[in-house]
């Protein structure tokens, strides 16, 4: 699973109490699921748990089931 260091996202913008949607289904991505979002391009799966800030400035996010329905066979970066 790839994480992303809080720097080279929002700095330090605290979002762990933001609610974040999947693009797909619209449900609820809970802070305790990992997610698949878009970043520079390259899917990436996060943990909110891990990085608190790595979501905030993401334009999309997954429930992974639903990026993959979404996108194939879109590679998924660890």
């Amino acid at each position: 699973m790839a994480y992303l260091l809080n720097s080279e996202v929002t700095g330090n913008r605290d979002v762990m109490g933001e609610t974040v949607h999947c693009t797909e289904c619209g449900e609820v991505i809970g802070v305790y699921e990992s997610l698949v979002t878009l970043v520079d391009g390259r899917a990436l799966e996060i943990s909110r748990v891990a990085d608190p800030h790595a979501v905030s400035h993401a334009t999309e996010c997954f429930h992974r089931a639903c990026f993959e329905r979404r996108h194939g066979d879109v590679e998924i970066g660890e």
